[in-house]
């Protein structure tokens, strides 16, 4: 009896597993075939109704600028565009689409006509609706439409995705604000999340089309809980030449992490900053245990800012265990003209070894 009931099971969990299977089967090939319907449609759409719309569209633009069209004309035109989209969500993605994709290309009458079809067909509530979405990419996409067509009155709405666990919708919401806020960097007090490289760059790339009345003030940011922040803030200071953030950036060497230290020395370096010799002195060569690449980057800026007073720290820095340590003091002893007579026999050996390295 215990064999049949056995084999009884097995054949009974066979069945199931069958069964589910051919249910999976089943679903899996009515979502293809729903899909494949659906992109029908929307091809049986594009080819019926969207040339059409695309050509008006581009009609009612030339018309306005060559400044042929009067206030009748246009609501005339504008109508018939109307009328076209027949409520449909996906017209109006394809002509807000085209709209993004042109009006970087057009000025004049022509820009201003294709704004006012985007507000008379109420495109920024069409983009709006998708931040209210539970789909990252739905409300990614309502922020770019929203940035691309300059709403600047929508960037309040952005900050609850800061933060938000997709990537691709952080980045959506840090480029948007960046745009559309009246102060770019705002967003960065409510940042809790690492300032990838990637958004680091595109956000350096669109300051740079401001003028510098219009930059923030990025020494806002000098002492933001997360470091990839404060490293962006202090390498845009020196990249925009805020010389008057100077002072600023010599009092945060003393609390900064080496890796921000390096990056100040470097900048206070390239702006000039005469001033910050005493608190390098002060920061790096009296510590014991100043950080390699400290200590190289404070070479660096005595090459270009040293005097015959800097020549016993010099001195130190030519005997220090590092190699590389060794080899920048012997670089900056060569551009301040240093002579190495006082050194001891085995110390002038290194050093002229370490100088043919440098010269090859």
């Amino acid at each position: 009896m215990e064999t049949i009931y056995t084999g009884d099971l097995s054949a009974l969990v066979i069945s199931v597993l069958t069964g589910v299977f051919l249910s999976l089967s089943f679903v899996f090939f009515l979502l293809i075939v729903f899909k494949k319907i659906v992109r029908f449609k929307e091809e049986l759409i594009r080819t019926k109704y969207w040339v059409k719309i695309q050509d008006h569209l581009a009609h009612i633009l030339i018309q306005s600028a060559m400044n042929d069209q009067s206030e009748d004309e246009y609501r005339r035109d504008f109508r018939i565009l109307k009328k076209s989209i027949r409520r449909s969500s996906l017209i109006k993605q394809w002509i807000l689409d085209e709209m993004i994709k042109q009006i970087s290309n057009l000025s004049g009458e022509a820009h201003s006509t294709l704004m006012r079809i985007y507000s008379d067909l109420d495109l920024k509530s069409f983009s709006m609706k998708k931040l209210k979405s539970r789909n990252w990419y739905k409300i990614s996409k309502g922020i770019q439409e929203l940035e691309q067509m300059k709403q600047h009155d929508s960037f309040t709405y952005f900050y609850k995705f800061l933060n938000a666990r997709n990537k691709d919708l952080r980045k959506a919401a840090r480029m948007g604000l960046t745009a559309l806020a009246p102060q770019p960097l705002s967003f960065l007090d409510h940042l809790k999340e690492e300032l990838t490289g990637w958004e680091q760059m595109n956000i350096a790339t669109r300051l740079k089309g401001k003028d510098k009345d219009q930059l923030p003030d990025f020494s806002q940011h000098y002492y933001h809980p997360q470091p990839s922040v404060a490293s962006f803030c202090v390498q845009m200071s020196i990249q925009f030449g805020c010389y008057d953030h100077i002072p600023l950036l010599i009092t945060l060497l003393e609390s900064a992490n080496p890796d921000l230290q390096s990056k100040i020395i470097h900048g206070l370096t390239e702006l000039g900053a005469f001033q910050a010799s005493e608190a390098i002195y002060k920061v790096v060569f009296s510590a014991k245990d100043a950080n390699k690449e400290v200590l190289i980057a404070s070479l660096q800026f005595l090459s270009e800012m040293g005097s015959d007073q800097d020549k016993s720290i010099v001195d130190q820095m030519i005997i220090h265990e590092d190699v590389e340590v060794r080899m920048e003091a012997v670089n900056t002893a060569l551009k301040l003209g240093f002579d190495f007579n006082h050194l001891t026999d085995e110390l002038k050996q290194m050093t002229l070894h370490h100088q043919n390295e440098l010269i090859s």
